[in-house]
C-alpha cells in the first residue's frame, strides 16, 4: 500500500462485515456493523486495549478489557443468529441494549482500589462518563439507572451491589452469558456448568457443545476445525465461537449427544477430505494448480503424492491437461531432441506427425495419463486401448499394441513414453461434439478429458493409491487430533515410543515427535518442500545447521506443503508470529481479524516511524501502523503463510522477514526489532502471541500472558523478558500513565528504536544498545549522551521522553526517580548556561568528588558537610552556571539552604541508598547517574521551569 492511501481499521471492518464465514448468503448484523464503527474506535482511544479484563496477575489467562468486550459483543450477535436458527426470540432491540450494557459491565476494573467492598462501589458520574465518551449515547437509547445496574449487579459475587432498574433485570441473563463465555479460555470452559446455568435462565431447554483439537500445527489444524464445525452445523448444532483449539455449539438439549465413534469420525474425515480440496484456488483450479506440477523434460508430467490429497485426482488430471496445453503453445522452437522423438514415433506407428511444440505438449498430456495414472491400474495393451478411447485415437493406439520389443525400447529409451506422440496427432486431428480440439478453451478441454479419463476407472481407489501413506497418516492424525463432547475414537497411531528411544530416534518428526507407519525415507523432506532455508528440529532453531533434508511426520509434511503454496519470499532472517485468539471468535470477529493479518502481511514497515507513532501519548495503534507500511519503502517485511486459504479458521501466522541486503545484521538485533513488531502485531489484530523462530508452535496456546517471546539469546530476553503481559504495572512506574506491562514495553521498545536511530541509523547496532540496557541502571540517560557525544546536544531535547521511558521501564526505576529529584534539587542552584555536559552535571560531579577524594571513614553528617561545603566554593567560583533567586524560585529557601537540601538528598539516596555509603561503588556508578543526572537537568532547562 502507498503512504498516500488513508486506510486503517475502520476499511477493515468495512471489508470483513460484507459477509460472514459460515452464512455466505446473509449480511452480517447491522448492529454489530453499528459497534464497530461507533463504540469500538472510542474504546480503542480511551486505552482499553492495554487495560486487563483478566490476568496473570489474578491466576488467569491475560486478556485486555477491549477483547474481553469484543468477545461478549461478537458472542452475542452469533447468540443471536444461532437463536433465530432455532426458534427462539432475541430480537434486534433486545441485541442492542445486551450489547450496550455489556460494554459498561466492566468499567469497575478502570479503579485501583484498596479493599475488595469497594470493588463495586462505582460513582454514577463514572458511569455517566463512559457512556458519552464511548458512544453508547448514539448507539441506543438507554437510561443511566440500567447502565448503573449492569455496572453494580452484572456479576453474581458477594460484593456485587444490587440495584436493577427494570430494563436491566429483563436482560441482565444476556449479559450474564456474554460475560461468562467471553471470561472461557477454552472451548471446555465455554461449556461448563458455570455458563450453562446463566443459559438456563432463559432458555431451560438449551445446551452447549464443544469440541477440542489436542494441538495447533497451523493451516492444517485450522482446515480440521472449521471441517468439525461443517459436521456439527449439519446435526444441527450451530457455531457459537471458534477458539484456536476448538470450537463451542449450542443444541436442544433433546437432541442426543454426539460421541466421537467410528461413523462420526468417518464422516468429519470427509467433511475434511472436502475441505481441504476448497481450501485455496490452486487445489480447485487446475490454471493454477499447473503451476504446481512438475516434469516435462521426458516427455510427462508427475504430482507429488500430497498433491493427491490436496487437490483430488479429477482436479490434478485437469491441471496435467492445462500444463500440456501450455507447453504445446508455447513460442519457443522444438529442439533437435523433440524433432528426433517425433521422427521416430512417426515411423514406427506409421502415422504422419507435424513436427513441432504443439504435438510435444498434447503428448505430454497423453504420456502423463498413462505413466502417472493408467499404469497403475492396467498394463500396455489395456492402456493404450483406453488412452485410444480417451483421444479419439483408436486407430494410432491399435498400432501401437502390435509394435516389437526393440521398437518399444526406441519409444521408451531414457525414460521416455513417445507411444504418446502418435496419439497426440491424431487426437488434435479429431473433434468433439463437432468442434476442433484445438478450438477448446483449455480449461474445457481439462474438464472433457478428465471426465473421459475417470470413467474408466476407480477414482477412489486409484486416488488413494496414488496418495501413499497420506491418507492413513492423516487418518491416524486426526484420530489423534479430534476431542468431541469430551470423547475420542482411537485408531492405530505409528509407535513414536520404540523410534523416541531408539539411539538414532530415526523415524521421530523433527517439528512434533510423531511418527510414521512408513520407513525414514517416508519422512525425508526436501528443504524446499518445508519452505525453511536450513534445518530446523525442535531440539535446534532455525539455522542452527544445514541438512539437505528435513525429517517430518506426514502432517507436518501436510502444514508445510499448504504454506508452501502462498510462497514466501527469499530472507536471511525469518521470525513467525503465531496469533491466538484473546479468547476466542466469532465467524464475523473471525472475517474481521483474518483481514487485519492479510493487510499486516501485504507490505513492508517503516519500523523508525511507527516507533515515532508508538510513543506519542495519542498513538492509535492500527491507524498509525497500517499508515506507515508500504510496498517498497523499509526494510521490515511481514508476510502472511495463509494468505488465501478457506475453508478454516483458528490461529494465524505471519513471519517477520529481513534480509541483510549489506547492512550486517545479526541475530540479537533482529530478534530484538521483530519482539517490538511481534508486540505490535498481536495488539492490533486482538490476539495473543508467540514470537519464535519456529515455524510450527509446539506448545500451542499453552500459555497465560499476552505474549510469549521463544526467540533471541539471553541478552535479548534479558532486556524484553520471555513473556509480557496485560497485568497492571507496579507501583515503582510511578509517574508512567501506562495501563500494563504490555503497554509499557510496547512504549520502552518503541523509545529504544527510536534513541537507537537518533544515535546511528543502522540496524545491527541495537546488538550495541540492548548490551547498553543490560549493563547499565539508566540506559535510556546512557544512549542521550551518546547522541549528545556524537551529534550535539540541541538534538538531545527531542529524546528526553524516550530516554526517561527506557530507563524506567527497562532500567532501574527507583535509581531513575532519585537521579530525576536531585536534578530538581540542582536545577534550583545551578542552572547551566549551555549544554554541554561539564557545565549541566557541575553540581552532581562535585558532590561525587567530595564523597571519593577523601581518605577518611566519615560518618553521614560529615559526608553532607563535605558536599555542602564543596558545591558552595565550586559553584560560587564557576561561570558554567548561575542560579534563580528566591522570588523566581518561589521559594523561602535562600541558595546556602538549597544547597544543603541537594547535599542532604545526595548523600541520603544517592550514596547511602543506591551505594551503601562506598565511595568506590559511588565512582563505579557515578559515569553513568550522570547521563541520569544530564536528562534531568536538560528537561528542565527546555521546560523553562
Amino acid at each position: 500500500m502507498s503512504n498516500e492511501e488513508e486506510f486503517g481499521m475502520e476499511d477493515l471492518v468495512e471489508q470483513a462485515m460484507e459477509v460472514t464465514l459460515e452464512y455466505e448468503e446473509e449480511k452480517s448484523s447491522d448492529i454489530l456493523k453499528e459497534y464497530y464503527s461507533i463504540i469500538d474506535p472510542k474504546l480503542r482511544k480511551m486505552k482499553w486495549g492495554y487495560k486487563p479484563s483478566k490476568s496473570v496477575d489474578f491466576g488467569k489467562t491475560d486478556q485486555s478489557l477491549l477483547n474481553h468486550i469484543r468477545n461478549g459483543v461478537t458472542f452475542l450477535s452469533q447468540l443471536q443468529r444461532t437463536l433465530t436458527e432455532l426458534d427462539r426470540d432475541f430480537s434486534d432491540s433486545k441485541l442492542r441494549k445486551s450489547i450496550a450494557l455489556f460494554v459498561v459491565h466492566d468499567i469497575h476494573k478502570l479503579r485501583t482500589v484498596d479493599g475488595a467492598e469497594e470493588e463495586f462501589n462505582v460513582d454514577k458520574r463514572l458511569v455517566t462518563e463512559i457512556v458519552e465518551d464511548s458512544g453508547l449515547e448514539e448507539f441506543c437509547d438507554l437510561n443511566t439507572e440500567a447502565y448503573y445496574s449492569a455496572v453494580k449487579a452484572s456479576h453474581k459475587s458477594w460484593n456485587a451491589k444490587i440495584a436493577r432498574s427494570p430494563e436491566f433485570g429483563n436482560l441482565s441473563p444476556f449479559v450474564r452469558l456474554a460475560d461468562s463465555i467471553a471470561s472461557s479460555p477454552t472451548p471446555e470452559d465455554a461449556a461448563s456448568s458455570r455458563s450453562q446455568k446463566v443459559l438456563e435462565e432463559k432458555f431451560t431447554d438449551l445446551e452447549f457443545r464443544h469440541h477440542q483439537l489436542r494441538e495447533e500445527k497451523g493451516v492444517l489444524t485450522n482446515i480440521i476445525n472449521r471441517s468439525i464445525s461443517q459436521y456439527m452445523k449439519e446435526k444441527e448444532r450451530p457455531l457459537l465461537t471458534i477458539y484456536s483449539d476448538g470450537c463451542l455449539y449450542i443444541t436442544e438439549k433433546e437432541k442426543e449427544e454426539i460421541e466421537l465413534d467410528e461413523e462420526v469420525f468417518k464422516e468429519i474425515l470427509g467433511h475434511f477430505m472436502d475441505d481441504i480440496k476448497e481450501a485455496h484456488d490452486n487445489f480447485s483450479n487446475p490454471v493454477k494448480l499447473s503451476d504446481s506440477i512438475t516434469g516435462g523434460r521426458l516427455g510427462s508430467y508427475n504430482a507429488s503424492p500430497e498433491y493427491y490429497f490436496y487437490a483430488g485426482l479429477e482436479t490434478i488430471a485437469k491441471g496435467f491437461v492445462v500444463k500440456g496445453i501450455g507447453a504445446a503453445e508455447s513460442d519457443n522452437s522444438a529442439t533437435d531432441a523433440m524433432i528426433n522423438d517425433i521422427q521416430t514415433a512417426s515411423e514406427i506407428s506409421g502415422i504422419e506427425i507435424e513436427e513441432g511444440r504443439k504435438v510435444i505438449g498434447y503428448g505430454r498430456i497423453v504420456a502423463t495419463f498413462y505413466k502417472e495414472i493408467l499404469s497403475e491400474e492396467m498394463g500396455l495393451n489395456d492402456g493404450l486401448e483406453v488412452l485410444g478411447e480417451i483421444f479419439n485415437a483408436e486407430d494410432s493406439a491399435s498400432r501401437l499394441q502390435d509394435i516389437s520389443d526393440e521398437q518399444d525400447s526406441e519409444l521408451t529409451t531414457g525414460g521416455k513414453w513417445n507411444y504418446s506422440l502418435p496419439i497426440a496427432q491424431e487426437f488434435l486431428n479429431s473433434e468433439i461434439d463437432g468442434k476442433e480440439v484445438e478450438d477448446f478453451e483449455p480449461v474445457k478441454l481439462a474438464e472433457n478429458l478428465s471426465e473421459r479419463l475417470l470413467d474408466k476407472i476407480d477414482e477412489q481407489e486409484l486416488e488413494e493409491e496414488l496418495m501413499g501413506e497420506f491418507q492413513k497418516e492423516i487418518k491416524a492424525y486426526l484420530s489423534d487430533l479430534i476431542v468431541l463432547n469430551s470423547t475420542d475414537h482411537k485408531i492405530e497411531q505409528p509407535d513414536v515410543f520404540d523410534e523416541y528411544t531408539g539411539k538414532s530416534r530415526s523415524k521421530v518428526c523433527n517439528i512434533c515427535n510423531r511418527s510414521t507407519f512408513g520407513n525414514k525415507g517416508d519422512m525425508e523432506t526436501n528443504k524446499s518442500d518445508t519452505g525453511l532455508q536450513s534445518g530446523f528440529s525442535n531440539f535446534k532453531n532455525l539455522g542452527a545447521s544445514k541438512p539437505e533434508s528435513q525429517i517430518l511426520c506426514k502432517p507436518c509434511q501436510v502444514e508445510f506443503g499448504l504454506r508452501n503454496i502462498e510462497g514466501s519470499p527469499s530472507s536471511d532472517y525469518r521470525i513467525f508470529f503465531h496469533l491466538i485468539p484473546d479468547y476466542f471468535y466469532t465467524p464475523e470477529s473471525w472475517s474481521l481479524a483474518e483481514n487485519i493479518v492479510q493487510e499486516l502481511g501485504n507490505g513492508k514497515l517503516q519500523l523508525e516511524r511507527i516507533a515515532e507513532k508508538v510513543i506519542d501519548d495519542e498513538f492509535t495503534e492500527s491507524d498509525d501502523y497500517f499508515g506507515n507500511m508500504a510496498d517498497d519503502d523499509g526494510w521490515d517485511v511481514l508476510h502472511s503463510t495463509m494468505g488465501e486459504f478457506k475453508n478454516n479458521f483458528g490461529v494465524q501466522i505471519l513471519e517477520y522477514q529481513r534480509s541483510n541486503s549489506g547492512s550486517s545484521l545479526n541475530d540479537t538485533s533482529v530478534h530484538f526489532l521483530s519482539i517490538f513488531t511481534g508486540l505490535l502485531t498481536a495488539q492490533i489484530s486482538g490476539s495473543r502471541a508467540v514470537i519464535s523462530e519456529k515455524p510450527v508452535n509446539t506448545d500451542g496456546s499453552n500459555f497465560d500472558e499476552m505474549v510469549k517471546i521463544d526467540c533471541g539469546k539471553s541478552q535479548v530476553l534479558s532486556v524484553t523478558g520471555e513473556t509480557v503481559s496485560i497485568q497492571k504495572l507496579d507501583e515503582e512506574y510511578g509517574g508512567l500513565d501506562y495501563s500494563s506491562e504490555l503497554e509499557a514495553k510496547l512504549k520502552a521498545f518503541a523509545s529504544l528504536i527510536r534513541l537507537g536511530y537518533a544515535v546511528e541509523r543502522k540496524d545491527s547496532l541495537f546488538a550495541k544498545y540492548l548490551r547498553v540496557c543490560r549493563n547499565n541502571e539508566l540506559p535510556g540517560s546512557k544512549l542521550l549522551k551518546m547522541i549528545v557525544r556524537d551529534q550535539g546536544p540541541e538534538n538531545a531535547g527531542y529524546h528526553l521522553r524516550e530516554a526517561e521511558v527506557v530507563d524506567k521501564i527497562l532500567g532501574d526505576t527507583m535509581t531513575e526517580n532519585k537521579l530525576d529529584h536531585l536534578s530538581e534539587l540542582g536545577y534550583r542552584i545551578a542552572i547551566p548556561k549551555s549544554y554541554k555536559a561539564y557545565a549541566v552535571e557541575r553540581p552532581f560531579r562535585e558532590a561525587v568528588k567530595a564523597v571519593t577524594k577523601t581518605d577518611n571513614d566519615l560518618g553521614k553528617e560529615d559526608y553532607k558537610n563535605l558536599v555542602s561545603g564543596r558545591l558552595r566554593k565550586g559553584l560560587e567560583r564557576t561561570d558554567q552556571t548561575f542560579s534563580k533567586s528566591k522570588d523566581d524560585l518561589d521559594t523561602e529557601k535562600g541558595f546556602g539552604e538549597r544547597i544543603d537540601e541537594f547535599a542532604d538528598f545526595f548523600v541520603d539516596e544517592i550514596f547511602y541508598s543506591l551505594c551503601d555509603g562506598k565511595p568506590g561503588k559511588m565512582k563505579r556508578k557515578s559515569n553513568n547517574f550522570a547521563d541520569a543526572y544530564y536528562s534531568g537537568i536538560l528537561k528542565r532547562k527546555n521546560s523553562g521551569n
